[in-house]
């Protein structure tokens, strides 16, 4: 071991005896929100909820900066949700949540359809908040604040503090809170699974590096990378390019089924798409009967329906009224695009607490309209964004990088959220933190670990997949491409008759099971894209956002 990893090691040995934490005490199941209410439901598993469900919240202090260049200490907040008594022994099921920018409060309502499913008596769900995100000492702007003003604001309060808010300072916390959380004494069997999504993974990445470089011991027992993201290769300036693949191999399942080409001209759904883009772009045809169509509103429409299994058929569909624009297409596509409607309130929604809209509707400010921006941290997600996850390992050139650059990768897409071109400005004027000597690197582990993978993922796009999986190659390390599945396949594969989703059934086999021979056949049974239309809650859909339950007309 090096002289500096060395003396981090005895470092995190000090950190992990000597600092204060408060002890668990009641707290509500679902944290207080302002929220009235999701307009598009998840595609969570939806078991009937257990009513005996109980929370315990807790602080635990750690240092601001683990180098000990300051005295100064942080709150990290954890929940734990649990059946019956919390004493007893029950295995721990940590939720990293994604963003970077997000809380552990976005994951309550996944812990809590998890803690219903009958076999899962014998677990506990812990969910952390990330430092600088929902109770951890959350960083912030004034509501409504203009982008240049927000980073004004964060200037002054936070100057160069903003540095002991990286995903590495995240990773040393969450071993802080594990070693503090296990039961060793009592329960020396208690199994730790460490649970990551979209972002969550890069962040459990990081700490499996740590455990294994600090050799760490009593950490996790296994890990779970849902929508992973590649420790040296995340461009998020190309968020768009990945937006827009993910769209094209949606819209070639749409070739592919009958009923879906075959409302399209010579069966040929991408010529009519191509066609109607234009179409916007010159606005002509019907983009040009319809005010409140514009091309950045057109590309986060098919962006946003895309990347829902409940909404992915109106994408298609949404093609096809605007190249017929008859009568009720035009009354539909209105609707679909006024201010204020409930398709506007749903783009908007997906905005918040995601990459997709950080910056508001428009791209702008910071808005502060859903529930989960209570608790979300769009100053954490750019300073980690802009720190790390920007420019990934420099493969393209500092020109492609530039504003312009960005711009031009946006207006290459159809499927697009247009936020990287927004932020492209900003990224050069930020207080990034320098990066440490675990960035770009993989952990070298034979920890159990499973990662899953939408081929359908607008965030995280499949191809990534098998790149990472080849830094893992222990007997008990799998990578399983779950199809038609968008971004983390525990909320996005839905099962044909089943409340569970495939990607949870392959998580519990892995951990309960086999991790050797973890079951897949789920895959078999994965619910296909209704592009008839006829399922009940594709017409609900439908008439929620455009007003008919008819999709197609």
């Amino acid at each position: 071991m090096g002289e500096g990893m060395k003396a981090l090691f005895l470092l995190s040995l000090y950190v992990l005896s000597a600092w204060a934490t408060t002890e668990w005490a009641p707290c509500s199941v679902l944290s207080p929100t302002h929220d009235s209410g999701p307009i598009i439901p998840d595609s969570l598993p939806s078991f009937d909820i257990d009513p005996n469900l109980q929370a315990q919240c807790r602080y635990i202090t750690v240092p601001l900066m683990y180098d000990g260049s300051t005295g100064e200490t942080l709150d990290i907040f954890v929940k734990r949700i649990f059946k019956d008594d919390p004493v007893e022994r029950k295995d721990q099921f940590w939720i990293l949540q994604g963003g970077p920018g997000g809380s552990g409060q976005e994951a309550e309502e996944l812990a809590v359809n998890l803690l219903s499913d009958p076999s899962m008596h014998k677990i506990t769900v812990y969910l952390p908040d990330h430092r600088g995100t929902g109770r951890s000492n959350r960083l912030e702007c004034p509501d409504h604040t203009k982008i240049w003003e927000c980073k004004e604001y964060v200037d002054a309060k936070y100057g160069d503090s903003l540095h002991a808010y990286t995903t590495t300072s995240a990773a040393r916390d969450l071993i802080r809170q594990i070693d503090t959380c296990r039961n060793n004494d009592t329960h020396p069997n208690e199994k730790v699974w460490v649970v990551g999504k979209s972002y969550g993974t890069y962040w459990a990445q990081r700490y499996v590096n740590l455990i294994e470089t600090e050799h760490i011991p009593y950490q996790a027992n296994a890990i779970i990378l849902d929508a992973a993201c590649p420790m040296e290769a995340v461009h998020f300036s190309q968020y768009d390019l990945n937006t827009q693949h993910a769209g094209m191999s949606f819209m070639s399942r749409c070739q592919r089924d009958v009923n879906c080409r075959g409302h399209f001209e010579l069966e040929d759904p991408y010529t009519d798409m191509y066609e109607v883009w234009f179409q916007v772009r010159e606005n002509t045809h019907c983009a040009g009967k319809i005010p409140d169509i514009t091309p950045a509103k057109f590309n986060k429409m098919l962006a946003n329906l895309m990347s829902q299994p409940i909404t992915r058929p109106l994408a298609p569909a949404l093609i096809h009224r605007m190249k017929r624009c008859n009568r009720q297409d035009i009354q539909v596509i209105k609707k679909l695009f006024a201010p204020g409607s409930n398709a506007q309130r749903f783009v908007r929604q997906m905005g918040q607490g995601t990459p997709y809209g950080m910056l508001g509707q428009e791209g702008y400010g910071v808005d502060q309209m859903n529930a989960t921006i209570q608790y979300w941290s769009p100053v954490l997600c750019w300073n980690i964004l802009f720190s790390e996850m920007w420019t990934g390992n420099g493969a393209y050139t500092p020109a492609e990088y530039s504003p312009m650059g960005v711009q031009g990768w946006t207006d290459t897409s159809i499927f697009a959220t247009h936020v990287p071109s927004k932020m492209a400005p900003l990224v050069e004027k930020w207080n990034c933190y320098k990066r440490d000597p675990y960035w770009y690197q993989y952990p070298k582990t034979r920890i159990p670990l499973l990662l899953l993978h939408g081929d359908l993922d607008p965030a995280t796009p499949y191809p990534w997949a098998p790149h990472i999986i080849s830094h893992y190659t222990g007997p008990k390390q799998h990578l399983v491409r779950v199809p038609l599945s968008s971004h983390v396949t525990i909320r996005s594969s839905p099962l044909v008759g089943s409340q569970s989703t495939c990607g949870w059934e392959i998580i519990k086999s892995f951990l309960y099971e086999s991790m050797e021979h973890p079951d897949v056949s789920c895959l078999q049974r994965l619910e296909p894209i209704d592009f008839p239309g006829r399922l009940e809650k594709t017409k609900e859909m439908s008439r929620k956002l455009w007003g008919t339950r008819n999709l197609w007309g």
